[in-house]
């Protein structure tokens, strides 16, 4: 098999798209400004589907526990009696009097329940289990073992008892086990003294004073609450109190009702907010460098329990799910131990304009546009009435946003559309590249044509889409700086594989060892490649990787393990049949005689046995045959010598006695424990090629 590098599957995706901002974020929606307050809407994204040949039997989670009241006492304690002692002095405005009258009556609704799940809290959890339900139906069968465990925090508990109680309505024939037990609060909730210590050292805690100095600004929020300025200074703990405030107004998402405290606050100050919880969290439970990055682990031990109970289903094989309900106080070092921000790869961005690495942000290649050429480029554009345009941060600068292609480029990139009269002078950067937009093609093919002279040697323009005229640095294309790239990381064309759609792919596609066009491709990007797979609609790229990485991987380089767990789900699994070695000529597997496989008189079924002949013969053929070759079965036929009883174990030898080149021949025999011969089985292969 050829050698792939898989890190550079992420070269084959090259877009422009720069993620929204947490600031643009929360503008749009306030409540993503709640931290772990969030009270997420039902998702509706549609389950990935499991890669072809492949079966979920085994869910492993650790998930927080649903909404929940405040915890802290004085989250409402404080602006209670702070407003209430105003109020009672007549230092209140209207919207201080409706403050109050919301604090007071949230105080009345958590008494006695500080910490606990809110109703909010366990439909999020019954909606969890309908959606694993629906979306996993084999491993929630009959008789699936559930093992659902809860730390010993009422809010967890109850969490768990939502959910199960949701499965089990589902499906009454689940066995569900329920446990909170201090017995595993080592790694379901563990105390990590020692690094609880650290995160709430004088140190870090300087790090958060200084953050907060710059970003909890409370005075105008103080003049919309209060009267008398005087009053304030003299009597209120400001930035306190707006603390307060907002962690009430994030928590009210937690809970059925009306109320909200959100329009206290302006868009910055919801960010600003955010921002300091955010670096509260980082430092505590995150790996901060001002805690030496300590933090993760721990929640080494509940890493350990994850992995040794899914290796322990792997050994096992049969459908189970092992469901942690705990805190995201474990979640965030969790998911920092495992180190899932260090798979990335690398961006091609701006049509090669920038390679970024994804794991770090290092910027590792950019080539930019002279400003100096904005007032050429708008004059041209204004001249036809095209629409221009580039990227700058996280949106799109143009003097036509109400252009539909400018909209559906910012739709595309999830970015902020910023319009603007005067083009030439709001562009006082250098961009990496510089679009022209119409529905005139005929106009950008000339403007296209004289620029491709009239830029020659400084600049490169070209038609991304018959819409789009687009203007970059010389010699700035997908192919070139793919070739940059792989200079870098000394990676030759033979190792990638690049898949693309449109006719500005064309130079990566035809660089790379093996090019693939989309199904949606224009016809021209298909004429340049090896190979097409299917539309964007239709998991094209999935199915790109299937066929052309993981179909090259031969079954001699799958450990017998892996190629029994496989097909667990398959007749060979259910069978009960085993490989126990596999080489080029011989081919060996087990096979149980038991209720699966004997007749009712309890001796080995004849059919049973040419299943398993089938089986070995068919590994056999996989392993001899080429990458682009397929292995169909043809004939099969056997001479049933002796019986094996029920309880005995069957094992089969197969061995190669023909290797043509569209077939082959192989003899099974198949032995009893005691080695006496019970089948001998002559099995055809026929080997296609594929299509």
């Amino acid at each position: 098999m050829k050698k792939l590098t898989s890190i550079l599957l992420l070269l084959l995706f090259v877009w422009t798209v720069q993620a929204q901002t947490a600031r643009e974020e929360i503008r749009t929606n306030r409540y993503l400004s709640a931290n772990n307050y969030y009270a997420y809407p039902t998702p509706t994204a549609k389950q990935t589907a499991a890669p072809k040949g492949y079966e979920p039997f085994y869910i492993s989670t650790y998930m927080r526990h649903g909404s929940r009241y405040l915890i802290d006492p004085n989250d409402y304690r404080f602006p209670k009696q702070t407003l209430l002692k105003a109020d009672s002095l007549n230092k209140l405005t209207a919207t201080g009097k409706n403050t109050l009258d919301i604090v007071l009556r949230m105080a009345d609704m958590a008494e006695g329940r500080l910490g606990e799940l809110t109703s909010v809290g366990a439909r999020q959890h019954r909606g969890i289990a309908k959606r694993m339900y629906t979306n996993f139906p084999q491993i929630f069968a009959d008789g699936t073992e559930v093992d659902a465990r809860s730390t010993v925090v009422i809010r967890c508990i109850l969490s768990m008892t939502s959910e199960c109680l949701q499965l089990q309505a589902m499906n009454p024939n689940l066995c569900i086990k329920n446990d909170a037990s201090y017995h595993d609060m080592y790694y379901m909730n563990p105390p990590a003294k020692d690094l609880s210590k650290i995160a709430s050292s004088d140190k870090v805690k300087k790090v958060q004073k200084d953050f907060e100095a710059t970003h909890v600004r409370p005075e105008r929020l103080m003049k919309t609450l209060f009267t008398d300025e005087a009053y304030v200074k003299a009597n209120v703990d400001e930035a306190r109190l707006m603390r307060r405030l907002f962690d009430l107004a994030c928590n009210m998402q937690s809970h059925d009702t009306d109320m909200q405290l959100y329009s206290l606050f302006t868009d910055e100050e919801c960010y600003d907010l955010w921002s300091c919880n955010n670096l509260y969290w980082y430092l505590t439970h995150a790996c901060s460098p001002v805690t030496d990055g300590l933090m993760p682990y721990r929640e080494a031990d509940l890493l350990r329990n994850i992995l040794d109970r899914a290796d322990a289903a792997l050994k096992e094989g049969k459908n189970q799910a092992t469901l942690r309900f705990g805190h995201e106080s474990c979640l965030l070092p969790l998911v920092a131990l495992l180190e899932l921000n260090h798979y990335g790869g690398y961006i091609l961005s701006y049509n090669g304009g920038q390679i970024i690495n994804v794991q770090t942000g290092e910027l590792l290649f950019e080539k930019r546009i002279d400003p100096e050429w904005i007032p050429y480029f708008e004059k041209k554009a204004k001249k036809n009435d095209f629409a221009i345009f580039t990227y700058h941060k996280d949106f799109i600068l143009t003097d036509k946003p109400d252009n539909k292609y400018v909209i559906q480029e910012a739709n595309l990139n999830k970015m902020q559309i910023v319009g603007v009269d005067n083009f030439a002078e709001a562009v006082d950067f250098p961009p990496c590249k510089c679009m022209l937009a119409s529905d005139d093609e005929e106009a950008l093919i000339g403007l296209e044509n004289h620029w491709k002279k009239r830029l020659d040697g400084v600049l490169d323009a070209f038609r991304s889409e018959p819409y789009f005229l687009e203007v970059v640095p010389q010699f700035i294309d997908k192919g070139n700086t793919l070739g940059v790239l792989m200079t870098k990381l000394s990676v030759s064309p033979e190792e990638v594989i690049a898949i693309g759609d449109g006719v500005c792919d064309v130079t990566m596609l035809q660089l790379a060892g093996v090019g693939i066009a989309m199904g949606n491709a224009e016809d021209s990007v298909k004429a340049c490649v090896d190979k097409t797979t299917l539309t964007n609609e239709e998991e094209g790229v999935a199915v790109a990787v299937e066929r052309t990485i993981l179909a090259e991987i031969r079954p001699t380089e799958v450990p017998l393990d892996q190629l029994n767990m496989r097909a667990r789900h398959a007749l060979m699994g259910n069978l009960g049949i085993q490989y126990t070695y596999a080489s080029e000529d011989r081919v060996e597997a087990t096979m149980p005689v038991d209720e699966r496989t004997r007749q009712p008189f309890g001796i080995l079924h004849g059919g049973a046995t040419l299943a398993l002949a089938e089986t070995v013969a068919g590994l056999g053929s996989m392993i001899l045959a080429k990458p682009d070759e397929i292995v169909v079965g043809m004939q099969v036929s056997g001479n049933h010598m002796s019986s094996a009883h029920e309880g005995d174990t069957v094992r089969a030898v197969g061995t190669i006695i023909h290797k043509g080149r569209s077939s082959h021949v192989w003899n099974v025999d198949v032995f009893t424990s005691t080695d006496k011969l019970v089948s001998s089985i002559r099995v055809v292969n026929s080997i296609l090629k594929k299509k």
